[in-house]
């Protein structure tokens, strides 16, 4: 769900050069960008950071003191679409993942000693979830009306509209030949390489040592 937010359209990463992107001084963009600038040999310097706390990204944009805000699909960008609209202005969503920032982003934790003595409670678990998540996919008004629900603080229209941008994050193109949940060897290395580089870290990282095995599809 990570990316950018704009009022104009940054297609690749080469287009963000020369750019101003507000973010955090602990923002998590401000380690990926670099990462991903790294991957197509783009000089990191080449983008202007601009430190800012959240609460005023939007006006920062709206105002065009930055071109770019650190923004996630799913909450931001509807937020933002709110506000712009009545501006007559369109906002756009750069992915990270769609410029090869190809990482997992939610696992399911639990100890290895569950994982020993209890592996059939384990797998029905992670298959219980994955029926939901496909559920939501499927059922989107059904899923944002539960939400709503046990959440009566939230608006409806706000959590659909937020609810369905996370189904552009989630169902990919991989996913969708592939099937949610999937993890396989390949793409749990390249998570372990991208976080390695990303702090730094001198250290042999393989994917049974950080997930359980039976699930992984070779």
């Amino acid at each position: 769900t990570s990316g950018l937010a704009s009022l104009k359209p940054y297609p690749t990463p080469e287009s963000l050069i020369g750019k101003t992107i507000a973010a955090s001084l602990t923002d998590s963009a401000r380690v990926i960008l670099p990462i991903i600038f790294n991957l197509k040999g783009i000089d990191p310097s080449s983008i202007r950071w601009q430190a800012a706390d959240p609460g005023i990204y939007f006006s920062l944009l709206l105002e065009e003191k930055v071109d770019l805000f650190t923004a996630s699909i799913d909450g931001d960008v509807p937020a933002l679409m709110r506000v712009a609209a009545p501006r007559g202005k369109n906002v756009y969503f750069s992915s990270f993942a769609e410029w090869g920032y190809d990482v997992f982003g939610y696992f399911l934790v639990t100890t290895s000693e569950k994982i020993t003595s209890q592996p059939e409670e384990v797998r029905a678990f992670a298959s219980a979830t994955v029926k939901a998540v496909k559920y939501c996919l499927e059922n989107p008004e059904e899923t944002a009306k539960i939400m709503v629900k046990y959440n009566p603080t939230l608006d409806y229209t706000t959590t659909l509209n937020q609810w369905k941008q996370s189904i552009k994050a989630i169902n990919t193109d991989y996913i969708k030949k592939n099937g949610y949940g999937i993890a396989t060897a390949e793409r749990l290395q390249r998570t372990a390489d991208l976080v390695k580089q990303a702090f730094k870290m001198d250290v042999a990282l393989k994917p049974d040592q950080f997930y359980a095995t039976g699930f992984i599809i070779r």
